[in-house]
């Protein structure tokens, strides 16, 4: 009866052989067969078969994909802030696999020199993270609470010891080694014997550096895990003079330079006279923070608490904007972290008011700044108009969009209604100056 019982169940038996638990399955059978073909039948047969493919389904269960196996891996307290950040990077680029998981992952909503009292509000307008904050204990202590990551500037006089004192503080995040050294007279040699100090103090941490010219790049990101870049372009009280491209463009640069290093964008958000007579409006900071997230940032930090002279959190136009910036970008922020597609729009001007003060060239570009994912089941695209003249454009759309539709998020206003485009390609859409328009493609 063995023989028989045995190419009864081969097919299975064959399956179990080619699985990671064959070692296991040989094992049984064995034991099975050696008691003699007396005692063998198919009911035993099938329960060790049954036990071997609980085991190997649990075990599929548990190790997943290698998708699920970086979240898992990233997820861990265990896990450095260092492993953490190449772990995330890791998660993208198995994209689309990887979709599902990446609302997991971390995704830097930061204000500049936010001062200790101020966290609380800080953290109930949904940021997530605070450069330049405080080092010290109490500071960290409450951040911690707010579920706020740090990245504190270290003295680079004294990094061992910072170091030490920083030790078990997870959340705090990175250290922000210098900032804009080629603007500080800091040469990339100079710049990387302190890396090498730091690193040998600590390597569990990563490092973020802001380089103030997009020339300099290449020079200084060696020396750094995280890229940041801080294009700040509202320097004329007449919005046609300022060029909000500066920020897609530096974007670019940064990436290419950081290679698969994260390129986070410190967007601004505040005054400062002479160079930035005022507060970028609403809208301009929007098309910034949009242009910023359509040429891959990964990480949206404003520049700053202060702005001149009262907290950004006193300044009536300026912070409800950015509170409903942060949320539109934590609702997002899967879709944001997935890849953009590389794709050609064929965009048309049917209708402009640009200004005659415009700068030259301004006209001879694109109209818009645009950018597609594939997310999930859908695609999300992101139309910045980054002039400051209204304008309607033709857009027609890649073979991925065509026959779908486009659902409007985030109307400007409560009286302006989503607009849901039809499954119709080439369509029309109209832009008031900086609007950014977002939608999901379904």
């Amino acid at each position: 009866m063995s023989t028989g019982n045995q190419g009864e169940c081969a097919p299975v038996w064959n399956w179990l052989a080619a699985s990671p638990f064959s070692d296991w399955a040989k094992a049984i059978k064995k034991a099975i067969f050696s008691r003699g073909a007396a005692m063998v039948n198919v009911r035993w047969l099938r329960a060790a078969q049954l036990g071997c493919l609980c085991a190997l389904l649990s075990g599929c269960a548990l190790t997943g994909g290698p998708a699920e196996r970086a979240t898992r891996e990233m997820l861990d307290p265990a896990t450095s802030q260092r492993e953490e950040l190449l772990l995330e990077q890791r998660l993208v680029a198995l994209a689309p696999e990887s979709d599902r998981f990446l609302q997991e992952a971390f995704f830097p909503v930061g204000l500049y020199d936010v001062p200790e009292e101020a966290l609380p509000e800080i953290a109930a307008a949904g940021f997530n993270t605070v450069v330049n904050g405080g080092k010290d204990a109490p500071y960290l202590a409450q951040a911690e609470a707010l579920r706020l990551r740090v990245i504190p500037y270290i003295d680079t006089a004294h990094m061992a010891a910072d170091v030490a004192s920083a030790a078990g503080e997870r959340n705090l995040f990175a250290w922000y080694l210098f900032d804009e050294p080629d603007l500080n007279a800091l040469p990339p040699t100079a710049y990387s014997a302190l890396v090498k100090l730091l690193r040998a103090a600590e390597s569990r941490r990563p490092i973020f550096l802001t380089v103030q010219s997009p020339d300099n790049y290449a020079a200084y990101v060696a020396g750094c895990d995280i890229l940041g870049v801080d294009p700040y372009p509202i320097q004329h009280r007449e919005p046609e003079l300022n060029d909000l491209r500066r920020v897609a463009q530096w974007v670019e640069a940064a990436r290419a330079a950081a290679g698969s290093r994260p390129v986070w964008a410190a967007v601004q958000a505040f005054f400062a006279e002479p160079n930035w007579p005022r507060n970028p409006t609403p809208q301009e900071l929007r098309a910034m923070v949009f242009m910023a997230l359509n040429h891959g940032a990964s990480g949206i930090l404003f520049f700053s608490y202060k702005s001149g002279d009262r907290p950004i959190t006193q300044q009536a136009e300026l912070f409800p904007a950015v509170v409903r910036l942060v949320g539109e970008i934590n609702a997002l922020h899967g879709a944001l972290l997935a890849p953009t597609a590389a794709v050609e729009l064929n965009m048309e001007v049917l209708e402009e008011q640009a200004p005659a003060a415009a700068s030259p060239g301004r006209k001879d570009r694109a109209p818009l700044d645009c950018s597609l994912r594939a997310f999930l089941d859908a695609q999300l695209f992101i139309a910045v108009n980054p002039d400051s003249w209204k304008k309607t454009v033709r857009l027609s759309m890649p073979p991925s969009v065509v026959g779908k539709s486009m659902q409007e998020l985030f109307p400007d206003s409560p009286q302006q209604q989503p607009l849901n485009v039809p499954r119709s390609y080439p369509f029309s859409i109209s832009f008031e100056p900086f609007q950014t328009r977002i939608f999901w493609v379904r």
